[in-house]
């Protein structure tokens, strides 16, 4: 009866997986697609349109639509996920439970300082990367004129520089991204150490469920962590 509960177990949790998978991936290029479609019928029917921005709506800001989709998605899993793991902590140990949470919100207050540097080095990668694209093919449709002038190096020159400073924004947004999917990980370890030291041998806990509340907190943050990397990722959109 325990195997065949393992099983049934494995086999619904891989089912879940491969349904969360599917859909997320699904309404991502839905969405992608009904965005290009749209983009197509106003480029085909225009009068006046600038090549640089159909090509950066087509291809960059579409992805950063999917990307919000998914991120959306990735949010609302992780929010139901944290709600029934905390629900769980509290049955095992409410005073632990709701002190850890007022740490938790402590950080989050933390963190909201660092999604507004996300959000100015976001539109900071934005701005470099459509400066970069609408050089890069301005300087194409006209490279005959370019190389008649001997200009192509000074239009290479200022290609680059918007090519390096969307480099070094990028760089900078993965540095905030990491660091804001790390601290709960950090906090959430020494929360871990200083509840394993309270809820020791003393505590009238039993060894079951004091490693049952730890691995379900260890869980909680990693969740934790995956919501405020998608939110930070969201913001940047």
């Amino acid at each position: 009866t325990v195997l065949l509960f393992l099983f049934g177990t494995g086999v619904a949790r891989a089912l879940l997986l491969w349904i969360q998978v599917y859909v997320q991936g699904a309404l991502t290029e839905d969405l992608k697609h009904l965005q290009r479609s749209r983009i197509l019928k106003w480029a085909f029917h225009t009068e006046s349109i600038s090549t640089s921005e159909v090509t950066g709506l087509f291809n960059e800001r579409v992805n950063f639509a999917g990307g919000v989709i998914n991120n959306l998605q990735t949010i609302l899993i992780r929010v139901t996920t944290t709600s029934l793991l905390l629900a769980s902590l509290i049955s095992i140990a409410p005073g632990t439970t709701l002190f850890s949470c007022a740490v938790f919100l402590g950080l989050g207050a933390l963190i909201k300082t660092f999604d507004q540097k996300v959000k100015t080095t976001g539109k900071g990668m934005k701005r470099a990367w459509d400066h970069a694209n609408h050089r890069l093919i301005i300087s194409i449709k006209n490279l005959l004129l370019i190389q008649i002038y001997g200009t192509q190096f000074e239009e290479e020159k200022q290609t680059w520089k918007a090519l390096q400073e969307y480099r070094d924004h990028s760089v900078h947004y993965y540095y905030l991204v990491g660091l804001i999917a790390a601290l709960p990980q950090l906090v959430g370890i020494a929360l871990i150490c200083l509840i394993a030291f309270s809820l020791g041998p003393d505590s009238g806990l039993a060894a079951g469920a004091l490693l049952t509340y730890l691995y379900l907190f260890l869980r909680l943050t990693q969740s934790l962590s995956d919501i405020l990397r998608s939110t930070s990722n969201v913001t940047y959109y």
